[in-house]
């Protein structure tokens, strides 16, 4: 049997459920029998409790920092999440909105994992 391809959604705003959160778990429950799906939260919010009680995978994992705040973090954090790309063996990562893409767009340059943002 062949092995499933794995697509991770980054998602920014964990506050406000939209029709953009809603529409992403039909599509979800639509691809979980050719992929296998999860869902990045940078904290714990209404949104990524919404997605647990959709029984649709959850991973929260800070992955933005001011950048002015600490020059060079930007670079760090972005070869942390490229390695944790890497590691979990994301095929696709798919941002939902433009401002989750920013740090996450680095991050796959390095690891060369394709995306794109869902907007």
């Amino acid at each position: 049997m062949e092995k499933l391809k794995k697509i991770l959604f980054v998602h920014w705003q964990s506050d406000v459920i939209g029709g953009a959160e809603i529409a992403l778990i039909d599509l979800i429950n639509i691809l979980n029998s050719q992929y296998v799906i999860d869902n990045l939260f940078h904290h714990k919010g209404v949104v990524s409790n919404y997605y647990k009680n959709a029984n649709v995978k959850v991973i929260i994992k800070n992955i933005q920092t001011k950048r002015r705040k600490y020059p060079g973090l930007h670079t760090i954090q972005s070869y942390l999440l490229a390695r944790f790309l890497k590691r979990k063996e994301y095929d696709y990562v798919v941002c939902n909105t433009l401002p989750a893409t920013s740090r996450v767009a680095t991050a796959c340059r390095i690891s060369k994992t394709p995306f794109l943002s869902y907007v």
